[in-house]
């Protein structure tokens, strides 16, 4: 996963969840921000990561267990609205916390 990023903002009633490529020094966004549960973001990143040339099939199964992965978590932690960043960066390394609101 190091060529990708997982960005999150945690809010209260919603994790938004986006992805982006490590080029360099420099991310790029390879997805919008989608929004758990108020849609199936788990759906819509599947379809843009589907979409985008270059990825291979084994990162793009990494990049969406991950995904469901930080779901979970922000179910099970939903009702602190500001998470333990360093236990959230310990349980998800590669994640990026834009955010908690």
């Amino acid at each position: 996963m190091k060529q990708y990023k997982i960005k999150v903002l945690w809010l209260r009633n919603n994790i938004a969840i986006a992805v982006d490529r490590l080029i360099g020094d420099s991310l790029f966004p390879m997805t919008y921000y989608y929004f758990w549960p108020r849609t199936d973001a788990w759906e819509q990143l599947k379809i843009e990561l589907d979409s985008q040339p270059g990825l291979f099939a084994k990162d793009k199964v990494v990049i969406l267990n991950q995904v469901t992965r930080i779901i979970d978590y922000w179910q099970e932690n939903k009702k602190s609205v500001f998470p333990n960043l360093s236990e959230l960066q310990s349980h998800f390394p590669d994640l990026i916390c834009s955010g908690c609101y």
